[in-house]
């Protein structure tokens, strides 16, 4: 269970390559990727849980707050030796992680992982999965056939909401985060955000569109309720009468964020108003 789907599907997918790369004879099942066109959503995902030897349950924020992670929480305690990969999507220590996740091995899979990272988390997962059907003979599922059905109809609910048509504005813990080249600067923003239950809008990391950079900036811009505005020492810049005078040259050049920051930083000003916008 995630919040991150730019981290949490490549990951998954990499699952996938790897544990068939193994012959390891199990199937990765995600809610977003395998429900199928004119599926019962609660029955599908009952017969999932039923069927399934263990949980890769993706750690944020957000997750922690999910009804049916709670719920799965609870009647997974630490020593049930069933398969529970807790896969940090934060800092474990910027998360409120109840015992039956902090007394549990974690996988750190942190910031704007490279395809090495993703490569290695999946080969992690994919032997711990190996190690457990090794021990295991004969693994039960994480839940029973009487909390499958509840906690499907949890999950169920949060697939709903996820897909629902978006309004005219965003939710009320979102912001919009408009950053240069420092990708440092933004990680670090992201994973304290996400450390308060914040959630951070980066124009990168929404979904492909065929709709232009410009167009979707404007789209999904106008829709924020507040912005964060990065100003970081990406570009050099001097006024061009100081830079023309005698003797001066290139020692006119200054340190200056980038002209797109500040013309994002211009139009939140006007959109939003300068009390919901915060420069850093």
């Amino acid at each position: 269970m995630g919040t991150t789907p730019n981290r949490v599907a490549p990951l998954v997918d990499a699952v996938r390559e790897e544990l068939a790369f193994r012959a390891v004879p199990v199937e990765v099942w995600m809610d977003t990727k395998n429900l199928r066109p004119g599926q019962q959503w609660d029955g599908a995902i009952a017969a999932a849980l039923e069927a399934s030897i263990g949980f890769l349950f993706f750690i944020s924020p957000r997750s922690l707050h999910s009804n049916w992670v709670r719920r799965e929480l609870e009647i997974a305690p630490a020593g049930s030796g069933r398969l529970i990969i807790p896969v940090m999507l934060y800092e474990p220590l910027a998360l409120d992680l109840p015992p039956s996740l902090a007394e549990r091995q974690w996988l750190k899979f942190l910031g704007r992982p490279t395809k090495e990272d993703t490569e290695d988390a999946a080969a992690q997962i994919a032997e711990a999965t190996e190690r457990y059907l090794r021990e295991t003979p004969m693994p039960r599922a994480p839940v029973t056939k009487t909390q499958a059905p509840l906690i499907s109809a949890d999950i169920g609910r949060e697939v709903r909401s996820s897909i629902e048509p978006a309004k005219d504005q965003g939710p009320l813990n979102a912001v919009f985060v408009v950053y240069g080249h420092d990708t440092q600067a933004l990680t670090e923003l992201e994973e304290y955000l996400g450390s308060v239950d914040v959630m951070p809008i980066v124009l990168s990391r929404q979904d492909e569109s065929p709709q232009s950079l410009f167009q979707k900036f404007m789209t999904i811009g106008a829709q924020s309720r507040f912005a964060i505005v990065l100003l970081c020492a990406d570009d050099y810049g001097a006024s061009r009468r100081q830079y023309d005078a005698s003797g001066v040259g290139d020692r006119a050049l200054q340190f200056r964020a980038r002209q797109n920051v500040i013309l994002e930083l211009g139009f939140f000003y006007g959109h939003l108003g300068w009390e919901n916008v915060f420069v850093v």
